[in-house]
């Protein structure tokens, strides 16, 4: 209840609130987070079993919580890259469209694995995610009629 109260809160407060977890539901947050979200997006790797792995959880919060499918929006995260999933097959699995693809990017992969934030736009590269991101705000701003 604590973290479902706290977005109601922050929510007067703000057009958006983001909420960054993990994809354990059973977590404090998890699943009072997802209740509350009315839109989750959810982030696809390359790697193919991402694609199962997702579906199962995915069919797990609808038919257990009934979760409406439609607050689902994949993006493509190409940060691993090399793998075989491309957005054909993440909307044929979740039946809904990728609404972006995040870039491959280097100094993104040594910045997480160092923990330190990547100052977006400073690099070429890291334009190009800034570009991705500032899309899907703009995505859902519109969707809202706050643009």
């Amino acid at each position: 209840m604590f973290f479902r109260d706290l977005i109601r809160i922050l929510s007067q407060f703000a057009d958006f609130v983001i909420v960054d977890m993990n994809s354990d539901i059973t977590s404090p947050a998890g699943l009072s987070v997802l209740l509350a979200s009315h839109r989750i997006v959810t982030p696809f790797t390359t790697a193919s079993s991402t694609l199962s792995h997702s579906k199962v959880y995915l069919d797990l919060l609808q038919e257990s919580y009934q979760m409406n499918s439609l607050k689902f929006d994949p993006i493509l995260n190409r940060a691993g890259e090399g793998g075989t999933v491309s957005e054909e097959d993440i909307e044929l699995c979740v039946r809904r469209k990728v609404i972006a693809t995040i870039p491959y990017d280097k100094d993104y992969l040594r910045s997480a694995s160092k923990g330190t934030p990547l100052v977006l736009g400073k690099y070429s590269s890291s334009r190009k995610m800034f570009r991705t991101f500032r899309g899907v705000v703009h995505q859902f701003a519109r969707e809202d009629g706050g643009i």
